[in-house]
């Protein structure tokens, strides 16, 4: 007996929570089906083929269904409750503390992924508009956001959303440490969001143009401490880039693979002056010598010709600070130049 009455309970809260939900051509709400209602499209709590249950039980969305809101999408109707301000604090364009727009609705960020991708291949996307607005808020038209965990790389979209919202150069920089998931879902949704997408919606193709703007993609690769050798072009790339900003010519790095030894510690002098200058940049030359090369003049006397200032890294130098201001050298000590 006691049995019994546990699943006849069971089965009452079950009918209570996992019931139809009938939409009507004007997207009006009601739990009721009878004549009046027979071209309203049927409503079950079934997401991703799974049964769940609403939240609210049947009678109180047939007493509250002024309430709730229809969202239609290519993947079906999604319900809502409303979220409204409470009395005296009302929109204005003061930000508030309680952030209440239905478009925060967090289905709101899963219906965008399925969208450009096709299916469902994120749990729980932050949505767009969500963060779209915080960075117009929180954010000056130049500034640089960081999401140190991208995800599905909401908040790359968001930045190039407002800025062409608000007609701002924001930049943004995602970090995702799942190669996975940066390769396959953060870096082709920025893309696709850049160059445009399309998606289906009632039978229909729907396109949605592309956002002016652009991005690279970098993997992390391991650090120098971690190597137990280290190539020459790759110190070299890495310190042109540091002084310079810019990269090394194509040429240039192609000319040092060619000519790259095991470690960038083991080329003998004639070769290591031969091949230390890495090219120049707003008339500035970077040289990269060895950690027990000394800076003397001898020494740069033997280095390729470079008219202008130069910046040259190698262990020690002999030279007074005076001379080599006098030289137009900056010299970079090593190690302490990776710093």
């Amino acid at each position: 007996m006691k049995g019994t009455l546990i699943s006849t309970a069971l089965q009452s809260l079950l009918r209570n929570i996992s019931y139809p939900i009938f939409v009507g051509p004007q997207n009006e709400v009601t739990v009721i089906e009878d004549s009046e209602t027979s071209n309203y499209e049927k409503i079950l709590p079934i997401t991703d083929g799974e049964e769940m249950s609403w939240r609210w039980g049947k009678q109180k969305v047939a007493t509250e269904p002024h309430n709730l809101m229809v969202e239609r999408t290519n993947s079906g109707i999604n319900i809502f409750k409303k979220q409204r301000p409470t009395l005296g604090d009302l929109p204005t364009k003061k930000p508030k503390s309680l952030l209440y727009k239905p478009e925060y609705s967090s289905g709101n960020g899963t219906t965008v992924l399925r969208q450009i991708f096709g299916s469902k291949v994120f749990d729980n996307p932050k949505p767009v508009r969500l963060l779209q607005d915080l960075i117009g808020l929180c954010t000056k038209q130049d500034d640089i956001i960081l999401d140190s965990f991208a995800g599905s790389g909401t908040t790359g979209h968001a930045v190039l959303e407002q800025n062409r919202e608000d007609g701002n150069n924001r930049q943004f920089i995602l970090v995702e440490v799942e190669p996975k998931i940066a390769r396959e879902i953060t870096a082709i949704r920025l893309e696709r969001v850049s160059e445009g997408y399309t998606f289906e919606r009632r039978g229909r193709l729907q396109h949605v143009f592309g956002i002016s703007g652009n991005f690279s993609y970098y993997h992390v690769g391991e650090t120098f401490s971690e190597q137990q050798e280290i190539a020459f072009s790759e110190m070299a790339q890495l310190l042109f880039f540091k002084e310079t900003g810019t990269p090394m010519a194509v040429d240039t790095v192609l000319s040092l693979v060619e000519g790259d030894r095991p470690s960038y510690g083991t080329c003998n002098a004639t070769e290591r002056y031969k091949r230390s200058f890495l090219g120049s940049a707003d008339g500035v030359g970077v040289y990269l010598l060895n950690i027990n090369d000394v800076l003397t003049e001898e020494l740069i006397n033997r280095l390729p010709r470079h008219d202008g200032s130069k910046i040259i890294h190698c262990g020690k130098t002999q030279l007074t600070e005076a001379t080599l201001k006098q030289l137009g050298i900056t010299f970079r000590q090593m190690p302490y130049n990776l710093v």
